[in-house]
């Protein structure tokens, strides 16, 4: 009997008018799967959704893909949140922050003890990384 149980990660899916198909990963193994396109599974199938699901594999051609017919959802690990355009008023922004350019930069100005620190810790990685190196 060829059947599995997988976890796996959604990361193509293309619906028809009876059947969703695409491509989802589990571990290493590409998945080339296809699954009735009922509506529940047409929101669950969507990129980057994690599902523990169930059906028929059989090999596929390529090399480490197998191809599946899923027939159950056992559970919905994560399904990505729908991203929403925030608009901008770019009117309300002030002009110092559109102009970020024109703004001079001044130097960082390091105390004595800063500079004897960095002075320290740069003798120390030279140091480490002349002891690293390996004669061949």
């Amino acid at each position: 009997m060829r059947t599995f149980t997988s976890s796996l990660i959604v990361l193509s899916a293309q619906i028809s008018d009876t059947t969703i198909t695409g491509t989802a990963i589990d571990g290493d193994t590409a998945i080339n799967f296809t699954v009735a396109a009922s509506e529940v599974n047409q929101r669950l199938f969507i990129p980057e959704a994690q599902l523990v699901v169930t059906g028929k594999f059989r090999l596929a051609k390529e090399l480490a893909t197998i191809g599946a017919w899923i027939s159950k959802v056992i559970a919905v690990v994560s399904i990505p949140a729908p991203v929403e355009a925030i608009a901008v008023n770019v009117q309300s922004i002030p002009a110092e922050v559109i102009d970020v350019e024109s703004a001079p930069i001044e130097p960082v100005k390091l105390t004595a003890a800063q500079k004897r620190a960095t002075t320290i810790a740069a003798k120390k990685a030279s140091a480490q990384s002349e002891d690293m190196l390996v004669a061949c």
